[in-house]
């Protein structure tokens, strides 16, 4: 669909009546829909000044909705950033993170990581609308979302399809049942996520050599994709080698030139693109049938591109993998083509949605700073270790880290050892590259001593429960790169 397609489409959400009532008189609930574009960094989006046109969809929706331009995840990867997105809680309180301990060290043994579940007690996303007369509908592509996982509790119905372009055609069927009940749609797009694959027209490779098994440099000829288009699968054990390409790299045994790690950045922002085209043929079909109802796009974590001495995400709480998008349209009941600057946890999406739904108007929507008010609460988040990346990267991935941010400055604090806490002053430097801990001892004590109190005695492992992998998801799961 062309841009000025989908501005046309998208653009009759701002005229749109919305919050009717039905013939009772009350108020009648939107349909909502909530879109994770997998892996989608908020700077590599031209809705957040990215200099390429790499969502313009995305932007088409913007201009009808509301932009939260400092939204950090709690966390750097699908699991636990999922679980926030669909309790409102952190992942130190729902319990689906990176787990360690004897009783995961079976699936470890077998799958090289272990996760812990989501909590039975904590209500979910779909469970609240459920409770409300909404027919609940999911359909995602990662495998971490499989629905045997626990993840997607309460959806009626929940399905795991191949590729993006089932996804599509599941979201086109599913908005188009007769059905008078209000609608909870739920999509996971995986074209962003690795491997990184080349795209077609302007976002090609202009080098094609870099993917030519014959011709592409020696380091990243291991890590090519077999299949069509070609790509690059850094996350995979190449031959002979002991743990995955993301893992070498931390650990200084694998270079990647500058001019090559400027080529993945293009075809990860090929992806970008390629996942904002998914998004606007689902709000083509969305408008269609629900011209009225609340959207929101967002992303679960993003992308190391060497940044911080790191490819990938999952082991790390720097803004290359905890700044996400979120843009939010919903006529007549939030305004349109506003920005917010105020910084938000991607979890207050939780509350923000069922407020929008007139399920819940919770204390933490984020639906009042829309129209001008202050959030004005610290930002947190946290990375466990992961005993591979220890083993073969050091000792900084064998500890469990915490974000904590408030006002301009951010910490990041390490378990065990105080003395390596990082501190940074985000007004003068966003990207978070220099360390003012030694210069700033004051500060860092104070905001460590706030971090304490605001972490507090339950950001253990206290809610934390293994998880059971079946076997077919765990070989999915690897085969995405989703082991050691």
């Amino acid at each position: 669909m062309h841009r000025t397609l989908l501005g046309v489409a998208v653009a009759a959400l701002a005229f749109c009546a919305c919050g009717g009532a039905d013939e009772s008189g009350d108020p009648a609930r939107p349909d909502v829909l909530l879109v994770v574009l997998d892996t989608v960094r908020a700077d590599h989006s031209s809705t957040y000044g990215y200099d390429r046109e790499t969502t313009p969809r995305l932007d088409a929706l913007a201009e009808v909705g509301v932009v939260f331009e400092d939204v950090t995840a709690p966390a750097p990867w699908t699991w636990p950033s999922h679980a926030s997105l669909f309790t409102g809680e952190p992942p130190w309180i729902h319990g689906a993170h990176l787990v360690g301990g004897a009783g995961a060290a079976d699936t470890r043994a077998r799958f090289g990581m272990a996760v812990g579940a989501l909590r039975p007690d904590l209500p979910t996303l779909a469970e609240r609308f459920a409770a409300q007369g909404y027919r609940t509908r999911a359909v995602v592509v990662n495998d971490w979302l499989s629905p045997e996982l626990g993840l997607l509790r309460g959806f009626e119905h929940a399905q795991r399809v191949e590729s993006d372009a089932r996804l599509i055609e599941a979201a086109e069927r599913i908005v188009a049942e007769p059905d008078e009940r209000p609608l909870f749609l739920f999509l996971n797009v995986m074209t962003a996520h690795s491997p990184f694959r080349d795209g077609p027209g302007p976002w090609a490779l202009p080098d094609r050599r870099f993917l030519d098994p014959e011709k592409a440099p020696e380091w990243v000829r291991p890590y090519l994709t077999s299949d069509l288009p070609r790509g690059v699968h850094l996350s995979q054990i190449a031959a002979q080698e002991q743990t995955t390409g993301v893992v070498r790299y931390a650990a200084g045994q694998l270079g990647i030139p500058e001019p090559d790690m400027t080529k993945l950045r293009r075809l990860y922002d090929a992806g970008v693109r390629g996942a904002d085209f998914v998004l606007g043929r689902i709000l083509e079909h969305w408008i269609a049938m629900s011209p009225d109802g609340v959207v929101a796009v967002t992303s679960d974590h993003g992308e190391s591109f060497g940044e911080h001495g790191a490819l990938d995400h999952r082991v790390s709480l720097y803004p290359e993998v905890l700044s996400v998008p979120l843009v939010v349209a919903a006529p007549g009941r939030l305004p349109a083509g506003v920005r917010v600057g105020e910084p938000v946890g991607l979890h207050d999406l939780h509350p923000t949605l069922l407020d929008l739904a007139g399920v819940e108007a919770a204390a933490r929507s984020l639906v009042p700073l829309a129209s001008g008010g202050e959030a004005r609460k610290p930002i947190a988040a946290a990375a466990w270790p992961d005993p591979v990346w220890a083993e073969h990267a050091g000792e900084r991935f064998a500890r469990q880290w915490r974000l904590f941010r408030r006002d301009s400055w951010a910490l990041l604090i390490p378990d065990g050892d105080p003395s390596s806490a990082e501190l940074y002053d985000l007004a003068s430097d966003p990207e978070m590259r220099e360390d003012r801990a030694t210069r700033e001892p004051e500060r860092l004590a104070e905001l460590s001593a706030a971090a304490a109190a605001h972490f507090g005695p339950q950001a253990d492992d206290a809610f934390t429960t293994p998880l059971e992998i079946p076997d077919d998801v765990a070989q999915q799961l690897q085969r995405l790169g989703y082991s050691h």
